[in-house]
């Protein structure tokens, strides 16, 4: 566990909660601790600030008004794809662990 993130983090963490990680989290602190509990804290970070571009060209692009609802729906899409790529990677890692 990272016990405090570094400084140059804080943009980036603040910008994807205030974009993705308030459907999420009811608080950037809460959304801040994820980070610090993650063995991979800064891959997660730049992964998150990654799909919160995403989430803001999806919202800017639709060809309709997003619904809080809709908008909230695809995070959590969004962060169920976020939990598979870490598994993933995970697996990758130990698989080649496995074979040297």
């Amino acid at each position: 566990m990272q016990d405090k993130l570094l400084p140059d983090d804080l943009p980036t963490i603040e910008y994807a909660y205030n974009v993705v990680g308030k459907y999420l989290y009811p608080t950037l602190e809460q959304w801040e601790v994820t980070f610090m509990q993650a063995a991979d804290w800064r891959g997660q970070i730049a992964m998150w600030g990654c799909l919160s571009i995403v989430f803001e060209r999806w919202c800017r692009d639709s060809a309709k008004t997003i619904t809080e609802d809709e908008k909230r729906q695809f995070v959590n899409e969004l962060a169920g794809l976020a939990r598979a790529l870490r598994l993933t990677a995970k697996e990758i890692d130990r698989e080649m662990r496995d074979q040297h």
